[in-house]
């Protein structure tokens, strides 16, 4: 297992700043992981930890979003029911998924994000 990163003043600014610049742009449009994703990369965090970090960081606005968007979505017939069943049934497989081909593999993956130098 690799140790985590330092947390220096500059990359908590980083850090800080892409959460509320994809805060803002989830909040508008959604998208706001072009931000988040790349910063925690940056950080020097594994790929895996990365996307993991990324998505529980970006979850409550989604969730929030949802909620303030009910009536909306219910206007155009949308039901939240059906989401919420199969949601977690994704969100489950994609993370188990992920575990099992693990930073090598997604390294890969995504070769345009800034990486440790490895």
């Amino acid at each position: 297992m690799t140790a985590m990163p330092e947390l220096t003043i500059v990359i908590a600014a980083m850090l800080f700043s892409a959460g509320v610049l994809a805060g803002v742009c989830n909040a508008v449009a959604g998208g706001g992981t072009f931000f988040t994703f790349p910063v925690f990369m940056a950080s020097g965090l594994p790929p895996v930890v990365a996307n993991a970090s990324n998505a529980v960081a970006v979850w409550p606005g989604g969730a929030i979003a949802t909620l303030s968007y009910r009536r909306e979505l219910m206007s155009i017939g949308y039901s939240l029911k059906g989401s919420a069943l199969v949601a977690p049934a994704g969100g489950t497989t994609g993370a188990r998924l992920l575990v099992v081909v693990g930073d090598e593999t997604l390294k890969k993956c995504d070769q345009g994000a800034p990486s440790d130098g490895a």
